[in-house]
């Protein structure tokens, strides 16, 4: 992860931090939710939030087409990812 953001790296961060923030809110999801679907931690997401940092290309662009795609979170999970879903849950 990269240390130290320019001005202009802070104030994006802080830009698309609220964007996700407002993004989760609006569709009722937790953070947790957030990470699953972007592939991260739930610590990422909030430093996200928060602007602290950002996430990664391939994270963002999960994370972009999940909140404009209007599915649900179990629908929106890679298949492998739902399979090893359900056998922690059984």
């Amino acid at each position: 992860m990269k240390t130290g953001m320019t001005a202009e790296e802070k104030a994006f961060a802080l830009e698309l931090g609220a964007w996700i923030y407002e993004s989760r809110q609006a569709l009722k999801l937790s953070q947790t939710a957030i990470a699953d679907v972007s592939g991260s931690c739930l610590n990422s997401v909030c430093r996200w939030e928060s602007g602290l940092s950002m996430p990664n290309l391939v994270q963002y662009r999960r994370l972009r087409s999940f909140l404009r795609s209007g599915k649900t979170v179990a629908e929106f999970q890679p298949a492998g990812r739902a399979a090893v879903d359900r056998e922690s849950a059984a």
